[in-house]
């Protein structure tokens, strides 16, 4: 009996924390690049503006503590500089698109009536759905007629005809702004996958390239069970 009755005030419990949850709708923008310091001479690559939206939910607890957690739509836009043998130029922006889920935990450092600031930190993981690079060549080859314009989706895997890794995982550190029922917040991801597959060129092997994003997102709060 006493056990029952122990596992029904969990449950209680746990039904009472998650009627606090705070869902918010947010959307927003971001400036992403796949960096690295290992990037070859006749290489390079600039970061790319982009946007994100979905649903964001904080589970506050313990006085100023709370978790969140999410899934937002993700997109990402990379300019890439490549200068192959026989002079070709070539100039290619890669647009794709990730399913991403955020967790992690956060304190209010600042509470006054209705505003609150909040600092927080966690991890994340992104799964790639879809891409597509467009891209001019310039100079060079006699056989290839110059400019020569292309457009191609993008292929995601781990084998060396894929162009990126589907799956990514990261951390990410932020801080966000609550006023009534609105939310501002300012994040910094940074991957810890190496998103480059082994391939070769005629300068060697591609070097490997981790993803950085800063993000702004502006919510509404859309659910709130219990205040």
């Amino acid at each position: 009996m006493r056990c029952k009755t122990s596992f029904l005030l969990l449950i209680l419990i746990c039904i009472g924390q998650i009627s606090r949850a705070q869902i918010y709708c947010v959307a927003g923008g971001n400036q992403s690049v796949i960096s690295t310091s290992q990037y070859p001479d006749y290489l390079k690559v600039n970061s790319g503006y982009a946007w994100q939206a979905g649903i964001s939910l904080n589970y506050p607890f313990a006085g100023n503590g709370f978790v969140y957690s999410g899934m937002e739509y993700e997109s990402k836009k990379n300019d890439w500089h490549y200068l192959s043998c026989c002079y070709l130029d070539t100039r290619e922006t890669d647009y794709s698109q990730y399913l991403t889920v955020p967790i992690g935990a956060g304190i209010k450092v600042f509470s006054f009536n209705k505003l609150s600031i909040a600092v927080s930190g966690g991890a994340w993981v992104s799964y790639a759905i879809g891409g597509k690079a467009e891209g001019v060549t310039e100079n060079g080859d006699i056989n290839i007629p110059i400019p020569y314009y292309y457009s191609r989706e993008l292929h995601f895997g781990n084998s060396s005809t894929d162009d990126i890794k589907r799956w990514n995982l990261g951390v990410q550190t932020g801080t966000e702004i609550k006023w009534k029922n609105y939310l501002i917040r300012f994040q910094y991801k940074y991957g810890l996958t190496d998103l480059a597959n082994p391939a070769s060129t005629s300068y060697g092997p591609y070097p490997s390239g981790k993803y950085r994003s800063f993000s702004l997102d502006f919510g509404y709060q859309i659910i709130r069970i219990h205040k």
